[in-house]
């Protein structure tokens, strides 16, 4: 009975260890499978080519380094390149990755590496992240490098402390979030010095009908130029909210600054809450994916880019479907508050675009000798400011104890109070 249970556990420990050495082999395979499907639809969506290199594959780990050609950013001979080292390491149930993350600036045979080179002599980003095959779950953390680098005739002096970026989260629903603990820039005209930061962005839906929210906190930021005085901003909050399908774009916004000074003299705070909305999604999408090749395109001209029609024109279809919709910016609240005034000043109202029977227009309408009127006399806008200061209803041309303002655009003309003011165009 004794040799019956012996030999029982052997077997049993046999099939046991074939079925782990079997679902590693598969976690291997399925890792490597997905990684190259990965790679097939970053070079699709994006343009970027990324290729693999110097693979070395064992049963329980994968080496390799994915090398990403930046093309937008190559100029004559030289290219610039994304180059990730990392070592993945099978489990049954997930695979583990760590390793580093640099751009590289390639000329010929010469490299440099942004932070092992420039930035963070000897260090590069870092990573670790896991990926289960079950749910498909990616978890990631990206650690900079510590900066403290001394200005020179390339860059800026500046500093980056406690630097992370972590990404959580499945296909079509996950969290990007980050923090710096510190930051800095100084140059011979300016220096700006922010800190701590932290932000987190959440993603759920597919590239043609998602929802997103962002938030943004930033304790404190100061900027300086070099014959002005500090201005301090503390306590900046930032919301906001895309909802984006294929007959509409929405987007919504609530910034404030709680405090804002000049050499430690305060000058008040701030609050914003905003709205865009009637928005073609899908011509948005590709008219500002249009706009942004025509420029990367025109970044490398010896002279300089000033002839804006021509780069609208060859997205001119979606460029009208976009304002078909009547887009409408609607302000909330904007609320200016200061020490100087007994009370806040305060604005809501909206700015409108006029779409109604706009596609018939041509871009060449927009080349005569008023240029873009056109599209500008189509937009009017109705806005009520309370608590006006004095001196801001006297430049208005009321009189001085009249606190509260109705502001509108119509055709081109600002009015004050049913009162022309201003004549735009």
């Amino acid at each position: 009975m004794k040799k019956g249970l012996i030999g029982a556990g052997a077997v049993l420990l046999v099939v046991v260890v074939i079925g782990y050495l079997a679902g590693i082999a598969y976690s291997r395979h399925l890792f490597m499978e997905r990684l190259d499907e990965t790679l097939v639809k970053i070079s699709v969506e994006s343009g970027v080519a990324v290729s693999k290199q110097q693979v070395s594959s064992g049963f329980f780990s994968t080496s390799m380094r994915l090398v990403a050609h930046l093309d937008r950013f190559d100029i004559g001979g030289e290219r610039s390149e994304l180059v990730v080292p990392f070592t993945a390491r099978h489990g049954i149930f997930s695979t583990r990755l760590d390793g580093q993350l640099d751009l590289e600036h390639v000329a010929g045979d010469a490299r440099e590496a942004l932070f092992a080179d420039l930035l963070s002599p000897g260090r590069s980003a870092e990573f670790t992240a896991s990926v289960s095959h079950l749910s498909e779950r990616l978890k990631s953390e990206l650690r900079l490098p510590q900066i403290d680098r001394a200005g020179d005739d390339r860059l800026p002096a500046m500093t980056l402390h406690a630097g992370v970026l972590r990404l959580d989260g499945v296909e079509g629903d996950f969290d990007l979030s980050g923090e710096w603990q510190s930051a800095s820039f100084i140059t011979s005209d300016a220096q700006l010095q922010f800190g701590p930061l932290r932000f987190v962005s959440r993603y759920a839906g597919e590239e043609d009908n998602f929802h997103q929210g962002d938030e943004l906190t930033l304790d404190r930021a100061q900027i300086q130029g070099a014959r002005s005085l500090p201005v301090t901003l503390e306590r900046i909050n930032y919301h906001g909210q895309t909802s984006f399908a294929a007959d509409n774009l929405r987007y919504t916004l609530a910034l404030s600054v709680g405090d804002a000074s000049v050499y430690q003299q305060r000058l008040g705070s701030a609050r914003l809450s905003a709205t865009l909305d009637n928005l073609d999604g899908a011509a948005s999408q590709r008219l500002l994916k249009g706009l942004e090749q025509g420029l990367s395109s025109r970044r490398s001209a010896a002279e300089p880019f000033t002839d804006w029609t021509a780069l609208v024109e060859p997205h001119w279809s979606d460029l009208l479907t976009v304002l078909a919709g009547s887009p409408q910016l609607t302000v909330d609240e904007l609320e200016l508050e200061t020490s100087m005034l007994e009370k806040p000043i305060h604005v809501e109202g909206a700015l409108n675009f006029d779409g109604r029977d706009i596609a018939g227009l041509e871009p060449d309408a927009l080349r005569a000798e008023d240029g873009w009127r056109p599209l500008l006399s189509r937009l009017y806008g109705d806005f009520d400011l309370d608590n006006a200061p004095p001196l801001v209803s006297l430049i208005a041309g009321v009189a001085p104890d009249q606190s509260s303002l109705n502001i509108t655009l119509d055709n081109g003309t600002l009015s004050i109070n049913e009162q022309p003011w201003f004549k735009l165009f």
